[in-house]
């Protein structure tokens, strides 16, 4: 099963992402779903901090040893690196 969904930019849908991703991927040993929702909630608030455009997950459940998880957002500027140690936002 592969699906896909887009949530708006606000810090609710944090929550709405790693609920949906959870329940796409089932009853699952605790540890294996901590480390999904922790993935998912970094990727999903980032993208919530980074940009000012609402942002897609995807989820791929075809396999039995991965679990592909995507995101993408429509934020104009393409990503770019920081220098190692910069805490800086816009640095």
């Amino acid at each position: 099963m592969i699906g896909e969904r887009t949530f708006s930019n606000d810090a609710g849908s944090v929550t709405a992402a790693r609920r949906y991703v959870l329940d796409a991927l089932g009853p699952v040993a605790p540890p294996l779903a901590d480390s999904v929702a922790l993935m998912v909630s970094e990727l999903s608030a980032n993208a919530v901090r980074h940009t000012a455009t609402h942002f897609t997950l995807s989820i791929d459940l075809t396999s039995t040893r991965e679990l592909p998880v995507g995101g993408v957002d429509t934020a104009p500027p393409p990503p770019r690196r920081r220098p190692q140690g910069c805490t800086r936002l816009g640095a």
